[in-house]
């Protein structure tokens, strides 16, 4: 369903924040309702017609988003729905969103296929939960047909917004710069609404011609070694061993947990479903939004500035998802070193740049990167690397960077180093999530895959069904 772009265009996403009329926001509302609406229904669907096909085998199930969006249509048009015409509330809202929530479901269904025949890496993924008002990401998505359809700016006011059937709703920031791309040749693909605590929120994502040949880099350039950790956040340094920068750890979780902590105590305090419970709870939810919204403006501009400055950057490959299942976990995740790579790695391509993935057992913190020889492990509590082969001594995290640097440009070798130290594990052995064997379930005791009210595994009847359409 993506739009194919010309070569050597790219996406880019701008988010404002919507200051909408009191009907402007009921209609935000119905139109985030009606998405949801469109997901459960279309899941429904998919779970019925899952269950026909594990009782006579034959049935059709709709497990793509076009055949998801024709199965919806069928249904809200017709006496199911509620009335003789379909459904009464259909013309009310923009059909885009309910048909975009189709498009995400069959997404789902295609990772759960992925996930299970091989081709999609990553954890295991689940087959698809209904969703409730309240509960997780309440968002709604408009298709930019043409350019009318989706519009930043306007000759009367700059800083707004049309959206279909809504109208122009008034934003917050400056609008300036999608207002200059689109003038230079960008096209809005999409606007996606979503309901961010008590704000609401839009994201214009545009497709964007190149940027301008002097915005690139060169290529060929010596290398940068980044060092990330929980001390300093980033440390870079050239194969030389210069350190060009230091980036201290911020750790905006850690210094809101004393006012974190007050918060949740003060909400468990407050009696379920009281009014006064909502509040403390909408405190915490803010708290933890201030958190991450600095979060992610530190990382959105140490990595523009990154890209910008330097055409060759090397980092090292880190096992995330096992680090965050350490007595370490929220010192990492709080430090987003996955969102860190992630916008490092679109952004230098955007400037022609390159980004270096060392080797996971690449050992840079034990190498010299004077004369590349390895030694023993350095205790984490010593800030100074010393080699014992040529003497050469400086600050740990700046020789990591400077091991990375080096041989990204070739001046030390360690292939002697890059074995795979993992434990070899047979392949059939599958494991559930807490470790044990996983047990087999009875036929015929849960009806449906997914279902809420029941174990989230399913039925042999319909596990086979689901198996069948996966492969």
């Amino acid at each position: 369903m993506a739009a194919k772009l010309p070569d050597g265009w790219r996406t880019t996403s701008f988010r404002f924040t919507l200051e909408p009329t009191v009907e402007q926001r009921q209609l935000i509302a119905r139109h985030l309702g009606a998405a949801r609406f469109a997901w459960n229904q279309s899941l429904g669907l998919v779970k019925d017609a899952l269950d026909a096909r594990a009782t006579d085998g034959t049935t059709d199930v709709p497990w793509t988003p076009f055949s998801i969006i024709n199965a919806f249509n069928a249904w809200k048009r017709s006496p199911a729905a509620g009335s003789s015409d379909g459904l009464p509330w259909r013309g009310e809202v923009h059909q885009g969103v309910m048909e975009e929530a189709c498009v995400d479901l069959g997404r789902a269904l295609g990772a759960v296929s992925g996930s299970r025949n091989g081709t999609r890496k990553g954890a295991r993924m689940g087959f698809p939960r209904f969703t409730k008002r309240g509960r997780g990401t309440e968002s709604c998505r408009f298709r930019a047909k043409d350019r009318r359809s989706v519009q930043v700016g306007s000759d009367e006011a700059a800083r707004v917004v049309k959206l279909p059937r809504i109208g122009v709703v008034r934003v917050r920031e400056d609008t300036r710069r999608v207002r200059r791309l689109m003038r230079r040749g960008a096209r809005p693909l999409q606007a996606t609404l979503r309901r961010d605590g008590r704000r609401l929120v839009v994201a214009i994502t545009l497709a964007c011609p190149p940027l301008h040949q002097a915005h690139h880099h060169r290529g060929g350039g010596p290398a940068v070694g980044l060092d990330r950790g929980l001390t300093a956040l980033v440390v870079g340094a050239t194969a030389d061993g210069d350190e060009i920068m230091r980036v201290e750890n911020p750790r905006h979780l850690t210094r809101s947990l004393r006012q974190l902590r007050r918060a949740n105590r003060a909400m468990f305090r407050r009696r379920r479903g009281s009014r006064r419970r909502e509040r403390a709870r909408r405190r915490v939810a803010r708290l933890h939004q201030r958190a991450r919204d600095q979060r992610n403006d530190v990382t959105n501009k140490l990595t523009t500035d990154l890209a910008t400055t330097h055409g060759r950057i090397v980092v090292e490959t880190l096992g995330i998802r096992g680090l965050v299942r350490t007595r370490l976990a929220r010192a990492i995740s709080d430090a987003a070193w996955g969102d860190f790579e992630r916008q490092l790695d679109y952004k230098l391509a955007w400037r022609s740049g390159e980004l270096i993935r060392a080797p996971r057992w690449l050992p840079s913190t034990r190498a010299c990167s004077a004369c590349g020889e390895v030694g023993p492990a350095v205790p984490l509590s010593e800030q100074t690397f010393t080699c014992s082969g040529c003497g050469h001594s400086a600050d740990r995290d700046t020789d990591a960077a400077a091991v990375l640097a080096a041989w990204a440009d070739g001046r030390i070798t360690l292939d002697a180093e890059l074995e795979d130290r993992r434990p070899e594990v047979p392949g059939d052995a599958k494991r559930s999530l807490r470790g044990e064997p996983a047990r087999e379930v009875p036929a015929g005791v849960f009806a449906r895959p997914g279902d809420r009210t029941r174990s989230p595994l399913a039925g042999t009847a319909e596990k086979a069904a689901v198996s069948e359409l996966a492969a």
